[in-house]
C-alpha cells in the first residue's frame, strides 16, 4: 500500500492525517508493503530532506505505531500564481518561504507563477524501489 501526504504550511493536510488514522489498523498488519512519502517545500533546501522525513513521516508513523518499508520526502509545487487557492495570509507566508528557499538553493522561484519544484528522478527511483517491494 502506498501512502502519500501533502504538507501545507508545515503541517500534514487533514485529508492525509485522516487517511492514516482510518487505515492505521490495516497498515499495522504488515500484510502488504507500506511506502509513504510527503511532498513538502522544506525538502527543497540542501540537507533538509532527511529532516522532512523525520519531522513529517517518522513522527506521524510513530504516533500511530505504523512501520513503513520505504519513505521519502519530495519537493512540491509552490503556487504563487493569482489562481492559487491559498488565502491572503498563506500567500504572504509562501512568498517569504520562497525568498528564503531561493537564497538557500539553486532553485529559481518565479513570483506570480506556479513553481513545480519536484525532482522527477527522485520520484521515479522511489516508485521503482516501492514496486520491487510489492513484487517481493
Amino acid at each position: 500500500m502506498e501512502l502519500f501526504g501533502s504538507i501545507k504550511m508545515m503541517r500534514w493536510t487533514r485529508e492525509s492525517r485522516d487517511f492514516l488514522k482510518k487505515h492505521a489498523g490495516e497498515l499495522k498488519t504488515r500484510e502488504k508493503a507500506v511506502g509513504i512519502f510527503v511532498s513538502a517545500g522544506s525538502a527543497s533546501r540542501p540537507g533538509d530532506q532527511q529532516k522532512a522525513i523525520t519531522e513529517y513521516i517518522e513522527q506521524v508513523l510513530s504516533d500511530l505505531s505504523i512501520e513503513a518499508d520505504i519513505c521519502d520526502a519530495f519537493r512540491g509545487v509552490l503556487d504563487l500564481s493569482p489562481a492559487s487557492r491559498a488565502g491572503f495570509f498563506d500567500k504572504r507566508m509562501l512568498k517569504l518561504i520562497a525568498k528564503e528557499m531561493a537564497k538557500d538553493t539553486d532553485i529559481t522561484i518565479e513570483e506570480g507563477s506556479k513553481n513545480d519544484l519536484r525532482d522527477w528522478e527522485q520520484i521515479r527511483m522511489f516508485a521503482k524501489q516501492f514496486a520491487e517491494l510489492v513484487k517481493g
